[in-house]
């Protein structure tokens, strides 16, 4: 029998390590829903979004549109796991800069992301859903 001495990959898995928030579909698909069926001010009818796609797109379709367009312009990144139902959104530690303090790195990261989803969706993020997110998951 061999026995594998030293690091074996599996090519099919995924691993990362975030600081920062993990949201289920449904909380964002939610949001987006009530996002576009706000009534405008003035007339009362539903807005009309500048979207173009139709209306036909899958649940995670909505969410990797939604955080390609608002999540990787801020310096954020994020892990869409669409087998789980979930999508990750964050900073690795990495990168967290050399004069940098990890409570400041946390507070900016913090701050980021609670602000997109309270501009963009109307989404008030609390504190205690920021964590370090560690997670493999097969591709």
């Amino acid at each position: 029998m061999k026995i594998r001495q030293g690091f074996v990959s599996n090519s099919s898995s995924s691993s990362f390590c975030i600081y920062g928030v993990n949201f289920e579909y449904s909380d964002i698909l939610d949001a987006i829903k009530l996002k576009k069926a706000e009534a405008c001010c003035q007339c009362g009818k539903p807005k009309i979004d500048d979207d173009e796609h139709d209306g036909s797109c899958s649940s995670s379709e909505l969410i990797e549109e939604f955080v390609e367009n608002n999540i990787g312009n801020n310096d954020l990144v994020y892990h869409n796991i669409s087998d789980w139902d979930q999508v990750y959104i964050g900073k690795s530690p990495r990168d967290m800069d050399l004069d940098e303090t990890r409570r400041q790195f946390q507070e900016k990261i913090t701050e980021n992301v609670k602000k997109i989803f309270k501009e963009k969706l109307n989404i008030d993020v609390p504190d205690n859903k920021f964590e370090i997110h560690e997670e493999t998951y097969n591709c």
